[in-house]
């Protein structure tokens, strides 16, 4: 039978193709596709489920419903192959020419193709130099449009009413012609001859000196010059055959009970063809022009829905009142035919479970559920089955598998060794959400996962789901191991940091264990080895936090370099430790000093010593290492025994105080504006900006009194230590929580944001542990309801970026090992504001030196061009002072299309020199839009408390040492000798480069004393010194500022209450008063005004200085840098 098959098969030759062109169908094309007209709007017969001749199922057009028989049944079987029976005209074929056979509709009146009209920018606007408004004006059938505008002054494409239409036939008869719908749009179209367009339009181009015309006419010329590139004819944007699609593709499936579900596309065929039949019947009839109109614009209305449905007004909805999903959707967007049956489709061999922790397993492995590698591998054991000669035919190795004999687990354990699998964690947002492992067969349903590639999944286990898939054949097998195995990819490649970093209980055990306290158990004892140490720990001696001197044997670099000898050496060394730190240095990998350990392990360290021993010793033990780490992580944080209860939030006492201060502070403010002093911008800015720094200062105090205890020393001295608080100890370890989610745990909730972003001025100054009212309960909902709608939309906002920078950059490939440019960019460090935004070790790591970089005392050449600088090249390099390294960038690579390894650097993921054939432009896309992704959980997570930082009105220094402002300093002055508005002061090393720089507060002002007339008595009124020894001073500078404030403010109460005139006035002869017994002979209002303005006079100057908001004073003699704020 089957060779008989094999006789009658139609041989199919598989087509060979490079590329697909999309293009407009024209109207013979559409018809040379279609097997016969659909006519009537009918689907099925209900009574014999039979599909009705010439309807949108048409066994006559599309072809028969079962295999190799007609619809009547006359004939049936392979036999009849190929004809077409007399009786109901169906061909004898394959069901399946069903998916494949078109048909069309032949239109009353042409129709406009919505996607060439509604598209932005316009393609038919484009083609006809007309506004879509007019056109669609003109097929809508609300105007006409001149076609042929004869000897009349009419000009072609000229718009005009209805009424105008009639007034302009009364005047010049039939001399013009002009149309409406789409007949008189195809008309236009059929008019244009596409060559002269275009030749005119260069034309213009060349000549025209306005920008807009120039961006017009290019766009026009591209659009033109496609159509005259591909050979189509603008006049098929206009349809007069419709196309029908094959039924299969669309089908009407029976449901219980004698119902049917039907594709829409079936709903708005039915509607285009009922509306195209009575169009027809009214033009046989000849009805009246208006009924025929209204007909027409409707059917462009039907064809506008089913091509795109809801692109034009409003969508055509079904009976429940959803839009239709027309033949636009089906191709577009997640759920159209590219993203979800071309570009990703379901595979077989593939299973998803929820993941548990497998804290046994090594890196590589995951644990497999049994059932589900049974069904996975199955194809695998039907081969062993037959290869051994249990089964002989395949249905007896499935009947053996479904039995789940003994022999087949043998089987399944053989199959499954050395055969990596890949787990996938959606969404996928970088490479590594998807890497390959090898199984370890489980009892249970869920997989397990090692603990230290959640990072990298970003999963966790609160029933997160996996994927599974099985690589199939031996490249695939090769692939996954070699490229994908996760103890390959320790590293993200967005920025080289190790992903395999232990979190939460690892952290938190590693941090007990290498913490210090005073005065422990055993302090002082000196052990000749880490297993005395242990000894004497396990004996319950010493505690691990003990301080102790500890002989080590580290394994260090052999010097001796000669063949044969051990790469490493041992070399015992006698170190001041705690026991933890001693016995954590069993783990260490060869190579790696124990200096690297003895220190508190918090998650930065930890990740610190990972990358660390990922430089120096390499992949393979940097991987045993990190799996040691864990497994030591989670041994000493089970027998820390770190538990929480109420009492670890331990509450400032001096909260009560900051927040009675502070809502004084407020009620001052209330007064004010209540008074008409302040508007209420000015009241709401001063109120929030009061409640974030009291949430910042009831936040501090609860830190400092959690962060350290009080003990007693070996000595009996009182001191104090770093709190062994377990609620501290998680959050100064990086295991779980911050500072800011403490702060609402102990301090104060403080301020929340409203869904609009905007700060409730009301804050809340209960926390957790005291419990809040119901108004603070209610203000807190926002922030909470905020965090899950964010979470949910800015997800996919962030998801579609990530597609769209895929989008542009997935061409970009390393295709060349060197393009041989001398081009480059030189790396500096970023600094601003003072701040160093990024090191030049960061910017230069892992870039390809262009220049040779020469030590700048010596002049001797460090590292020759072309060099790649790593770890200990940056390192050198800052050592020597170097400011300035020339290094390769892919900016100027000169190769022609991708780039070349030596521009591009190093490979982040691999931590080696980028290989030919890496896919540089998708990592990068995946680095920018992963991060993205994350942060939208933010918010979700410190639950909505606002932070805004108030407008510093001061500037703190990052370093100890004093302000000298000399004589011979530089600087850009105004005409009358100050420099003021964009103030800085910066401060350079030994090298002269930039260590750091600060901005003044806003209105601070420097004045040049000599150059204000003043006398320099021994320099000192020009070099303000500032330093520690002026604290009485500033204090005292200050206080008179405050009781100037305070009296400032009285005097405006009072002119308040005398309601005397507008408030600048008011001030203005307060401010005059003050000065109407000078001897300058300045009028008062004069005196005033120039106090404002900041007068250059320095005496007019000394008065008025401190009292202007934000301005600062000169720097005389003694006075602090920030006195007078």
């Amino acid at each position: 039978m089957k060779a008989l098959l094999d006789l009658f098969k139609q041989v199919q030759q598989p087509e060979v193709f490079d590329a697909i062109k999309i293009g407009l169908a024209s109207p013979d094309k559409i018809r040379s596709w279609s097997f016969g007209e659909v006519k009537k709007p009918e689907t099925i017969n209900y009574r014999t489920f039979k599909p009705e001749r010439d309807g949108l199922f048409c066994a006559k057009i599309f072809g028969p419903i079962k295999d190799y028989e007609c619809l009547c049944g006359k004939y049936k079987r392979l036999k009849h192959r190929g004809v077409i029976c007399e009786k109901c005209g169906v061909e004898v074929t394959l069901a399946k020419v069903r998916r494949e056979r078109m048909g069309h509709i032949e239109l009353a009146s042409p129709v406009a193709h919505i996607w060439f009209l509604k598209s932005l920018p316009s393609r038919l606007g484009m083609v006809l130099d007309m506004t879509l408004r007019d056109i669609e004006r003109v097929l809508y059938f609300e105007a006409y449009v001149v076609i042929d505008p004869g000897m009349t002054p009419l000009k072609a494409r000229q718009i005009m009413t209805e009424e105008d239409y009639y007034n302009k036939v009364e005047e010049y008869g039939d001399e013009f012609r002009a149309e409406m719908g789409a007949e008189g749009v195809r008309e236009l179209l059929r008019a244009i001859n596409i060559d002269e367009q275009v030749e005119m339009l260069r034309t213009e181009l060349k000549n025209t000196g306005s920008e807009a015309k120039i961006k017009k006419y290019a766009k026009r010329l591209k659009v033109l010059e496609a159509f005259q590139r591909s050979g189509i004819k603008p006049d098929w944007m206009v349809l007069e055959v419709l196309p029908v699609l094959p039924p299969e593709l669309r089908p009407l499936v029976p449901l219980d009970g004698g119902r049917f579900a039907t594709s829409d596309l079936n709903d708005l065929y039915r509607r285009v063809i009922n509306r195209n039949n009575r169009l027809k019947r009214l033009l046989e009839l000849k009805a009246p022009e208006i009924i025929v109109r209204n007909e027409k614009r409707m059917l462009q209305e039907a064809v506008d829905s089913l091509l795109d449905n809801g692109r034009r007004g409003k969508a055509m909805t079904g009976a429940n009142k959803r839009p239709l999903k027309s033949l636009a959707d089906m191709i577009k967007g997640k759920g159209g035919r590219f993203r979800q049956n071309l570009l990703g489709k379901r595979v077989d061999y593939s299973g998803r479970s929820v993941i548990v922790v497998g804290p046994t397993l090594k890196l590589h492995q995951c644990g497999l559920p049994k059932l589900m590698a049974l069904e996975l591998f199955k194809p695998f054991i039907f081969n062993k089955l037959e290869v051994m000669g249990v089964a002989t035919t395949i249905k007896a190795a499935k009947k053996e598998v479904e039995n789940q004999t003994p022999v087949v687990w043998d089987i399944l354990e053989e199959v499954i060794r050395e055969h990596p699998v890949m787990l996938n964690r959606a969404p996928t947002l970088h490479r590594l959400g998807i890497q390959a492992f090898e199984p370890v067969l489980i009892e249970g349903k869920a997989i397990q996962l090692h603990p230290l590639v959640c990072a990298a999944f970003n999963a966790d286990f609160d029933g997160d789901q996996m994927a599974v898939h099985v690589p199939l054949s031996l490249e695939a097998q090769m692939e996954a191991r070699t490229l994908m195995l996760a103890s390959n990819n320790v590293l993200f490649p967005a920025n080289g940091d190790p992903s395999i970093v232990p979190s939460q209980d690892i952290v938190l055990g590693l941090y007990y264990a290498t913490r210090e306290a005073v005065n422990g158990k055993g302090e002082g004892l000196t052990f000749t080895g880490v297993s005395e140490a242990l000894r004497a720990y396990e004996n319950k001696e010493v505690e691990l936090a003990s301080r102790v001197n500890v002989r080590i044997t580290e394994m260090v670099h052999n010097e001796d370099k000669s063949e044969g000898a051990p790469a490493f050496v041992p070399k015992i060394t006698l170190y001041a430790t705690t026991v933890g730190r001693a016995i954590l240095s069993e783990i260490l990998p060869p190579g790696l000093p124990f200096s690297v350990l003895n220190k508190p392990l918090k998650k930065k360290e930890i990740s610190r010593l990972i990358n660390t021993a990922f430089r120096k010793c390499g992949l393979r033990e940097t991987v045993i290492f990190a799996d040691q780490l864990m497994q030591s992580g989670f041994r000493l944080a089970t027998r820390a025994g770190i538990s929480i209860c109420v009492d670890d939030m331990l509450v400032p006492p001096q909260k009560e105080t900051i927040v009675g201060d502070a809502a004084k502070k407020v009620k001052e403010y209330d007064r004010q504006y209540m008074s008409g002093l302040v508007t209420s911008q000015e009241r709401y800015n001063n109120v929030v900006d009061i409640w974030s720094a009291t949430s910042e200062a009831v936040g501090k105090a609860m830190m400092e009194q959690l962060s350290t205890e009080p003990v007693v020393d070996r000595d009996g001295n009182e001191t104090r230590q770093e709190s062994f608080n377990s609620i501290y100890m998680m959050a100064d370890s990086g295991a779980r929580g911050s500072a800011v989610q403490i702060r609402q745990l102990a301090g104060m909730r403080g301020l929340m944001a409203k869904p609009d972003g905007s700060i409730i001025e009301t804050p809340i100054t209960a926390n957790f542990r005291e419990g809040l009212n119901v108004l603070q309960y209610f203000i807190s909902t926002h922030g909470a309801r905020k965090g899950l709608a964010d979470t949910a939309l800015k997800t996919a906002n962030s998801g579609y970026l990530t597609r769209r920078l895929v989008d542009v950059t997935q061409d970009l490939v390393v295709v060349e090992d060197d393009c041989g440019t001398s081009n480059g960019v030189a790396m500096k460090a970023l600094v601003e504001g003072g701040e160093v935004v990024e090191a030049l070790r960061d910017r230069i790591l892992g870039r390809v030196a262009v220049a040779d970089v020469v030590n700048p005392e010596s002049q001797e050449t460090l590292y020759e061009s072309g060099t790649l600088l790593d770890e200990d090249a940056v390192e050198e390099i800052e050592r020597l002072g170097i400011d300035e390294v020339r290094v390769r960038t892919p900016l100027t690579c000169e190769t022609r299309y991708g780039l070349c390894a030596a521009c591009y650097g190093r490979d982040l993921g691999r931590g080696s020199l980028v290989n030919v054939g890496e896919a540089v432009g998708v990592i990068a896309a995946q680095s920018i839009g992963e991060p993205g992704t994350q942060l939208t959980m933010r918010t979700f997570h410190i639950g909505g408390a606002a932070s805004r930082a108030a407008v510093a009105s001061s500037v703190e220094a990052k370093s100890n040492g004093t302000v000298r402002f000399t004589s011979t300093m530089r600087y850009v002055t105004q005409r009358e000798g100050r420099a003021d508005r964009h103030l800085a002061f910066g401060r350079s090393d030994d090298h002269r480069r930039p260590r750091s720089r600060a901005r003044t507060s806003q209105g601070a002002v420097r004045r040049d004393a000599v150059a204000t007339g003043r006398r320099a008595d021994q320099g000192r009124h020009a070099t303000g010194d500032v330093g520690p020894d002026d604290a009485s001073d500033h204090h005292r500078v200050r206080r008179y500022g405050e009781v100037r404030e305070r009296r400032r403010r009285r005097d405006g109460c009072e002119a308040d209450r005398r309601c005397d005139g507008a408030l600048h006035a008011r001030r203005d002869r307060r401010e005059a008063s003050r000065f109407a017994s000078r001897e300058d002979g300045a009028s008062a209002g004069q005196a005033a005004r120039r106090e404002r303005r900041g007068s250059q006079d320095p005496e007019h100057r000394a008065l008025g200085a401190d009292r202007l908001p934000g301005r600062r004073s000169d720097h005389c003699e003694g006075r602090s840098a920030s006195a007078g704020r």
